[in-house]
């Protein structure tokens, strides 16, 4: 049985990163496996010695594939990037990693700690940095909001290289800022 196991599992490792899955949760494994092969129970060490056989990871009851996540992730920023967004919270990105096609409209993540912690999340904070967005944590009232962010000033920097004509780019970003803030708390008001 666990030969039968062992070739499911890597079967449906391969599968998974054809169709562009590049993290699944355990519970989501074991679901598919006992259905692929009609059994109610799944040795969690032989699912994990043939996922890692094909090139996944496991951590904190998530399967991922390093490679595939890392260019998903790329890809993610990039998108954000052209959306205009500058600030990207955590809980979305992982969002955005679950679904498992265009069509889903919600992507449902089963609550395990990898999402948050372990080598999946170091993985998805290292392919935002690469790609130019910068981790913070931000804490309010005893609850914490992970986030990424584009510094602001380099997306600026890019539009306004050479700033425009009397101001450099550091002054009219001054100016913009100044401005902004200025609307900001008009509307706070």
């Amino acid at each position: 049985m666990s030969d039968d196991l062992y070739e499911t599992a890597e079967d449906l490792a391969n599968d998974l990163v054809r169709d562009d899955i590049t993290v699944l949760s355990r519970p989501d494994v074991n679901h598919r496996l006992k259905t692929r092969l009609d059994i109610s129970k799944v040795d969690h060490d032989v699912v994990t010695d043939a996922f890692e056989n094909a090139d996944w990871e496991y951590s904190r009851h998530l399967y991922f594939h390093p490679q595939g996540l890392h260019e998903e992730v790329l890809g993610l920023a990039e998108e954000f990037k052209s959306d205009g967004r500058l600030l990207v919270t955590h809980d979305e990105v992982c969002d955005e990693l679950a679904r498992e096609s265009e069509e889903e409209e919600e992507p449902i993540r089963d609550h395990v700690s990898g999402w948050k912690q372990g080598e999946f999340d170091e993985l998805v904070r290292k392919s935002l940095d690469d790609a130019g967005w910068r981790h913070e944590t931000v804490e309010r009232r005893g609850h914490e909001l992970r986030v990424y962010l584009r510094p602001l000033y380099e997306v600026f920097e890019q539009s306004y290289p050479s700033g425009k004509s009397p101001l450099t780019t550091n002054e009219l970003f001054s100016h913009y800022l100044s401005t902004s803030m200025s609307d900001a708390l008009e509307k706070q008001q």
